[in-house]
């Protein structure tokens, strides 16, 4: 009976992993995208009807702002009634403390969501609404100061606009537009607006403006629809707006939400992007937990804090291609699959993904379990035995001759609060027919390494000790988190690694009472020899003798060269309890700026594109301008890139941690240029390097990273110590490359690369001279017009000479007496000369 009951049991097993996925060669049969598909392509576009804005009211005890709302194009029976207000002040006021008036006039009775920003409480603000509306507060703070009141507008925008400043004297703002469900107002008066407020209809500004989402076609299909363990949607955009012509970038924005309102969704999704034009993907995650990881070939952003209720990786892939069949079989080729759906859009810069909740997992994997094993899983079904294994083990193998592998059941927790998985008995054997839940482990055999880990609330650091690994006699190693591609960067002491709270594969568990902690691996691997072995994906199999290692070698002894280790490290993140908010930040009065120039005189910056020659000069100026004067700044990291964003680093570094990295670099000594302005002046850091033709492409960027630093021993803004570019090649420690992330800018200048034509000549004994530069003949705007001015001269004068001659010698030839009987040669010659002499003038008058 017992044989039976094994044997029914890997029969069940066997069939159950083997259908436990769609099969491979799943076609997609592109259709029209309707309500059930889960991605839907809309246009997002911002826009007013008419408004004005002015200063007039920057002399009066408050703000008056006018918002005339039309009715929607909408069918019937689709009449919106709420409408979500979103105020902020303008960009040249910080916190707005000005009392402010609302008039809110609407066709029908609206709720009004207000969302502030950056407004300061305990200022008295009123509400003017139409009949029938109200306002709804989200901040119980806001609402104490602020009133709601009911009035009877006055119809029309001049009407509407007039009764406004009878009421108030004057109005800051007039917007009309039609209702809409997000609507953008900027508080604030300036003293470009104009002095009063006049209608215009192409009222085009920033600080007014409403959101509308249409609807575009797009087509797609659904090609798994069973429950798995992750989703994968693929997502194709042509074109980010209709214009063919337009080179500006483009924010793309993904929404994910759950299809309705459930009590918690937890997913693990994976998106791969794919635009030929250049657009930047901006991520954004809504009551959904679990983890999420894009991929494309853009650059990828996410949103705010309160947008990311996701664990959120990104990997920028220069290889993912384009079209439907090439795209599904891309994703199946990296191990993406099942693909869950594809959707391409013609035109759309934005994307709503909702994800149903047919599955609900936690952070921890959960795996089904078939009614048929769940009846063997149960003590009380199956046959007693006659020596049943005694102590827990026979708790876990539920009354069965064999260890049978832990499984954990929906809506129980494996371990205790902190939902951490325990680790299973040592002693009892079992036999690992499901995974269980994976988590970063050290691997076996793991060296000690000398790091030191550092967080705040946006990104973890951490620094390993080179001597940790050349002592164990193993040089050239190459350091990455468990995204391969958050590398290392090294100075001359340490490996430094740096990953975002939500990226790099960095995960995180809440730990008490409110704090949380982050935790991640540092992956260490030889560079290889031959052909990778597909980390991180999975480890091949290694037989006896394979990758140069003799055979009959224990998997516990094999060299680093052939298999990565993982060391783990965390980091705890509790809210500060009583923030300081006597320091203001360090960047609050900085500005920094950076120029490059064509010679070392450093006079004329170059705009635009930098032209740069192989083997040419680069000079480069970096400053900033400050109040403080024990504030300094250094140049952190500069290097060359062939993409723009500065998030992918390269391998052609000119400067890494201050310290030179080309050989050619060459620092220059700029003076300090101080400010009318008291305590105000400028710090210049100058230098230059050689140009090399590292890359084949023509145009490249360079990116250079600035970081604050203090001249004083002791920093209450805990600002590291200025060094100089020779010391820190050798004495720089973690904690300073830690204080120096803390503060830092990034620019981004492009340099177009010009490539000198070769020409190949005959062999010569003769040592060739230098190419020199090329000589460009040509003559500036003063000296052509001198000389303009001078032939216009020189012509006047030759005209008047040859005129005062003609006037002079046509008189003498009319006074001179004719010989009456002159010979008959005389005659001819008498007559030749008149007739020479009467022409002159006209011969002279044809020269001239």
């Amino acid at each position: 009976m017992t044989l039976h009951c094994v044997v029914a049991l890997f029969a069940l097993i066997s069939s159950c992993l083997a259908t436990a996925g769609p099969e491979p060669g799943v076609q997609c049969a592109l259709s029209p995208v309707n309500a059930s598909h889960p991605v839907q392509a809309l246009m997002e576009s911002f826009t007013v009807l008419s408004g004005c804005a002015s200063r007039g009211t920057m002399g009066r005890p408050q703000e008056v702002h006018v918002l005339n709302l039309r009715a929607a194009d909408q069918g019937p029976g689709q009449r919106q009634s709420e409408v979500t207000l979103h105020l902020n002040p303008i960009s040249s006021v910080h916190i707005h403390h000005k009392p402010v008036v609302f008039l809110l006039n609407s066709p029908q009775p609206l709720v009004w969501h207000l969302k502030t920003e950056r407004l300061a409480v305990g200022v008295s603000r009123l509400f003017l609404v139409s009949e029938g509306s109200v306002v709804h507060f989200s901040s119980g703070n806001f609402s104490l100061s602020a009133e709601t009141e009911e009035r009877n507008f006055p119809h029309g925008n001049e009407h509407l606009l007039n009764w406004a400043r009878k009421e108030y004297g004057a109005v800051t703002s007039f917007t009309e537009l039609k209702i809409a469900r997000n609507i953008y107002i900027k508080v604030g008066e300036d003293q470009v607006f104009p002095p009063t407020c006049s209608i215009g209809k192409n009222f085009l500004s920033l600080n007014y403006l409403a959101e509308y989402l249409q609807p575009k076609p797009a087509e797609g299909c659904v090609v798994s629809g069973r429950p798995q363990e992750k989703e994968v949607h693929i997502i194709e955009l042509i074109a980010p707006n209709s214009n063919p012509y337009s080179a500006f970038q483009v924010d793309i924005i993904i929404d994910i939400r759950p299809s309705r309102k459930d009590p918690e969704l937890v997913k693990n999704l994976i998106l791969i992007l794919k635009c030929k034009k250049s657009v930047n993907w901006v991520i954004k995650s809504f009551d959904v937990k679990g983890n999420l990881k894009v991929l494309a070939p853009n650059s990828i952003g996410f949103g705010r804090e309160s947008e990311r209720s996701m664990i959120m990786t990104k990997s920028v892939r220069d290889d993912i291609p384009s079209t439907q069949e090439k795209l599904l079989r891309w994703a199946l080729d990296n191990g993406y699959s099942p693909v869950t759906s594809y959707t391409v859009a013609p035109v759309a810069n934005r994307f709503h993904l909702r994800l149903e909740n047919n599955e609900e997992m936690r952070d921890e994997e959960v795996h089904t379990i078939p009614p048929e094993l769940q009846i063997l899983l149960d003590p009380g079904a199956l046959p007693v035995l006659d020596h049943p294994p005694s102590g827990e083990g026979a708790a876990r193998h539920g009354g069965l001759p064999f260890p049978f592998p832990y499984i954990p059941r929906r809506g129980r927790q494996d371990g205790g609060k902190d939902r951490l998985p325990r680790p299973k008995d040592p002693v009892v054997p079992s036999i690992q027919l499901l995974p269980g839940p994976r988590e970063p482990q050290e691997a076996q055999g793991s060296r000690d390494v000398a790091l030191s880990v550092r967080c705040d609330s946006e990104k973890m650091l951490v620094a390993v000790e080179k001597d940790s690994f050349q002592a164990s006699g193993y040089p050239g190693l190459e350091l990455t988190l468990l995204d391969p591609t958050c590398k290392a960067k090294t100075n001359g002491t340490h490996f430094i690694l740096e990953s975002p709270l939500d990226g790099c594969g960095t995960r995180h568990r809440r730990s008490a009472p409110d704090g949380v902690v982050y935790y991640n691996s540092i992956v260490i691997q030889a560079p290889p020899s031959g052909d990778s072995s597909g980390w991180p994906d999975g480890y091949e199999d290694l037989e006896s003798g394979d990758n140069g290692f003799p055979g009959d070698v224990d998997e516990g002894d094999v060299a680093l060269s052939s298999r990565p280790e993982l060391v783990v490290f965390n980091c705890s993140l509790r809210p500060a309890r009583h923030p300081s908010r006597a320091q203001d930040p360090p960047t609050r009065n900085v500005t920094f700026s950076m120029d490059l120039y064509t010679t070392d005189l450093f006079l004329a910056p170059a705009q635009g594109v930098f032209s740069v020659a192989e083997n040419g000069h680069v000079y480069v100026e970096v400053s900033v301008t400050k109040a403080d004067q024990e504030l300094g700044f250094a140049i952190q990291t500069c290097f060359i890139s062939p993409y723009s964003n500065p998030d992918r680093m390269s391998d052609y570094t000119i400067i890494e941690n201050i310290c030179p990295k080309d050989e050619s670099v060459k620092f220059y000594d700029p003076k300090r240029v101080h400010f009318p302005i008291p305590q105000a002046e400028t710090d210049k850091k100058r230098f230059s390097f050689v140009f090399k033709p590292v890359f084949n492409t023509s145009l490249l960027f360079l990116q250079c990273e600035l970081t604050l630093c203090t001249k004083r021993e002791k920093e209450p803004q805990k600002l590291p110590k200025c060094v100089l570019p020779d010391e820190a090649c050798t004495s720089l420690d973690a904690s300073m490359i830690w204080a120096m992330m803390q503060n830092k800018k990034t620019f981004t200048k492009p340099l177009a690369v010009i490539h000198h034509e070769v020409q190949f000549k005959g062999p010569s004994t003769k040592e060739s001279n230098p190419i020199s530069p090329p000589i460009f003949h040509g003559l500036d705007t003063l000296t052509v017009m001198g000389i303009a001015f001078a032939a216009f001269v020189i012509g006047a004068l030759l005209t008047g000479a040859l005129w005062y001659i003609y006037s002079h010698t046509g008189d003498s030839a009319g006074r001179q007496p004719v010989p009456t009987s002159p010979p008959a040669s005389e005659n001819s010659s008498a007559a030749h000369s008149l007739g020479s002499t009467q022409s002159t003038p006209c011969s002279s008058s044809s020269a001239a």
